[in-house]
């Protein structure tokens, strides 16, 4: 009977049953020119002037652009997801607000609504560029290497010449720049998206896995070095919280847990004392260090309160705060330092209703896919924070987002069927599954609902399952019907 299930998985599968996958002509370039444009805007994101924002929604509307052309010449199948649906009122609310007139300063909302559109925008173009495992798995080894790269720069610069991007390009005194960003926890926020997708590969990977153990270990010091509080909490978390799941999860044997995760420790550790953590735990000895972020979270509440339902307008809290402060401290206060509170003044209880439906989604993808876990911890430092007012790092959060919901469609968890495999009354909680292209041979001993195995859709055809123990039986026993595709 085992024999049987795996020849009838092996055997090649018609059109009808595994539908080709969605973009399979030139599927590499689109996703390259989308990484592209990110590490564009990223290298430029030091600039007080409007033109490198500009830059990034041109290229994401461009590439939109081009998509929406070719889709009508030579149409393919979409992907979609309901995230879809809250994205989509989160970057039209703009639109909303300046078509009722509830905005206070059009100008300023209407900046907003392109920064929001253009996140929905790059949502939807990641889900449908990165719907193949090693397009996507390219693809985000080259944001974490990219990243790397940054962080390098950015610890040369930080202790050599902090008010100068680039070592040429100066900034104001009241900050050091950590590579082209000028403010130290927006660095650390790009770190803790993609620490994760770093340290995935580091539980993933044999052949060149000190390379990723280095890698991550290097994005944990820089955050340390450069004394972003929140940032070395949360990174130090996502290490402690990812390297538990892939345990849970089979991804390691006990063993080689404590190896890996002691490798990426020691360097980290190694690399910490080498650019020092003396600043930062000067911060974390302050008495009350938030006092004043808690000040501003509630004058940004009695805005809330004063117009909740649509918000005084996107990008306005700059312009309406002076009217609810209840203190002077003789200091410009650029933003609430706490983007939840203030996506709600600035849009109203429907628009962060949205935004939270969508994280909520967002947080079972990441638990689902592991590597998108930076995109939770982000939302989460945007409680006390503003990370996500850069630009780039919104886009870049949005895209991971896509990215996730691509490797749900093309496994078949939770939208559409296309790769799934039934295994009549078999529990899966213990089957294997080992496929060529897959994000990694780890990901096939995530735990799944009892009865089905995922494939990624288009490598159903060229798969082999083998059981490694089944619910009854002894070991490499199978008491189930055979393998069926259900695509």
């Amino acid at each position: 009977m085992m024999a049987t299930a795996i020849d009838q998985v092996r055997r090649p599968a018609s059109r009808q049953t595994i539908p080709r996958v969605r973009g399979q002509s030139f599927p590499g370039f689109r996703a390259n020119l989308l990484l592209a444009v990110l590490m564009a805007a990223a290298t430029v994101a030091w600039s007080p002037r409007y033109w490198p924002v500009a830059a990034l929604h041109s290229g994401v509307f461009a590439l939109g652009i081009a998509w929406l052309a070719r889709h009508a010449a030579s149409p393919q199948p979409v992907v979609w997801s309901r995230l879809f649906i809250p994205m989509s009122i989160v970057g039209g609310w703009g639109a909303v607000q300046l078509a009722l007139g509830t905005s206070v300063y059009d100008f300023d909302t209407s900046r907003a609504l392109l920064y929001w559109f253009s996140n929905a925008v790059v949502m939807f173009l990641a889900a449908q560029f990165l719907g193949t495992g090693h397009i996507r798995r390219r693809f985000l080894t080259g944001l974490a290497y990219f990243t790397g790269v940054i962080a390098v720069i950015g610890i040369l610069q930080y202790f050599t010449s902090p008010h100068f991007v680039y070592w040429i390009f100066p900034i104001g005194q009241y900050s050091k720049a950590v590579g082209p960003f000028v403010y130290r926890n927006q660095f650390a926020a790009l770190v803790e998206l993609v620490l994760p997708v770093v340290l995935y590969r580091v539980m993933g990977e044999r052949r060149h896995r000190w390379v990723s153990a280095l890698l991550a270990a290097v994005l944990f010091a820089v955050v340390v070095a450069t004394a972003s509080r929140a940032g070395t909490l949360l990174v130090g978390s996502e290490l402690a919280l990812i390297f538990l799941l892939g345990w849970r999860r089979g991804m390691l044997s006990r063993r080689a847990l404590a190896m890996v995760s002691g490798q990426v420790l020691a360097l980290a550790v190694v690399f910490t004392l080498v650019v020092g953590f003396q600043d930062v735990w000067s911060r974390f000895r302050q008495t009350n260090p938030y006092a004043l972020r808690g000040k501003l979270t509630q004058s940004t509440l009695r805005m809330i309160r004063s117009r909740p339902l649509m918000g005084s307008g996107l990008g306005t809290w700059q312009t309406v705060y002076p009217e609810f402060a209840t203190f002077d401290n003789s200091l410009f206060a650029n933003e609430a330092h706490n983007d939840w509170a203030q996506w709600t003044a600035e849009g109203g209880v429907f628009f962060g209703l949205a935004l939270a439906v969508l994280a909520a989604g967002a947080a079972i993808l990441a638990w689902r896919t592991v590597w998108g876990l930076g995109v939770v911890f982000v939302f989460a430092h945007s409680l006390i924070d503003y990370p996500l007012r850069e630009p780039v790092i919104g886009a870049i959060l949005f895209v991971l987002i896509g990215a996730m919901i691509a490797a749900n469609v093309e496994m078949g968890v939770g939208i559409g069927r296309r790769g799934i495999l039934e295994v009549g009354k078999y529990s899966a909680a213990n089957v294997r599954t080992t496929y060529p292209d897959a994000e990694n041979d780890a990901i096939s001993q995530t735990r799944q609902p009892a009865g089905y195995v995922y494939l990624p859709g288009n490598n159903v055809r060229r798969a082999s399952v083998r059981f490694a123990a089944a619910t009854r039986g002894p070991p490499g026993a199978y008491t189930g019907t055979a393998c069926r595709s259900r695509a």
